[in-house]
């Protein structure tokens, strides 16, 4: 039997939208939209990890106070999915043998989504 290949799950959020700016962070049931969207990828059980990579130092903190594990990105990328290829180049990321990109603006994304990107 062929053992499966650790899942990491990446969570771009940025604050500096074109349509929405501070999007990661506007309140949705009293809660940061970022936030939501990390509770349900973890409810999951889909990975077996999950990082927010983000630039932005108020999405880091509003997710550190509450136990969420952010990975600090370069501001330079130009699209969500560079932001994931640089959390996934960290050395402590190199051996997750899968890494899915999961929208930060979807908070409610059905487990079965996540699992048919895995």
């Amino acid at each position: 039997m062929t053992e499966r290949p650790k899942v990491l799950g990446v969570i771009p959020a940025r604050l500096a939208a074109e349509r929405l700016p501070g999007k990661p962070l506007r309140q949705l049931g009293g809660k940061p939209l970022v936030e939501w969207v990390a509770r349900n990828a973890e409810r999951s059980g889909v990975f077996d990890a999950l990082v927010v990579a983000t630039d932005a130092q108020p999405v880091a903190d509003a997710l550190r106070e509450v136990g969420v594990c952010v990975v600090m990105t370069s501001p330079d990328h130009e699209s969500g999915t560079s932001r994931v290829a640089e959390v996934a180049a960290q050395p402590e990321f190199r051996d997750y043998g899968i890494v899915v990109n999961v929208q930060g603006d979807e908070p409610f994304l059905p487990r079965a989504a996540m699992q048919g990107a895995v």
